[in-house]
């Protein structure tokens, strides 16, 4: 099923008029005891376009809820604040990285261990959406 999975995602990238906003690289989900409510997931996102990408929203079948957060360090006291849109620069990157931006997944709606794939959509502002795989790591 994920080789399926995986040609699907490629005839969709490689075929013209399917071209993806981003080219997401290194997406993984780290791996927490099942009764933890969240996870934390990371990634590269590259815009290869001219035009700016923004991220307006994040949803998962495999998680209640998804939101954008960036880690804050106040005086010594680490927070972390939603972000309402992330902003892929034209021709530019964004990391999603432990420490610092990243997207927090929360109350898995099912049992998640290493290796596991999880679907991940990207909603933009212009109503285009992106599917990606994330892949549940330690």
């Amino acid at each position: 099923m994920n080789r399926f999975i995986a040609f699907v995602t490629f005839l969709i990238i490689s075929v013209p008029g399917f071209a993806q906003p981003l080219h997401v690289t290194d997406a993984w989900i780290k791996n927490l005891p099942p009764a933890m409510p969240m996870r934390a997931g990371y990634m590269q996102l590259m815009n290869h376009d001219d035009n700016t990408a923004t991220i307006v929203s994040v949803s998962s079948n495999a998680f209640k809820k998804v939101e954008i957060h960036q880690t804050i360090n106040n005086d010594g006291v680490m927070s972390m604040l939603p972000i309402k849109n992330l902003v892929v620069e034209a021709n530019g990157m964004a990391s999603l990285k432990p420490g610092g931006m990243h997207l927090m997944l929360i109350k898995p709606t099912r049992d998640l261990k290493i290796g596991d794939e999880v679907e991940v959509v990207l909603q933009f502002d212009n109503d285009s959406s992106q599917v990606i795989l994330m892949t549940v790591k330690k």
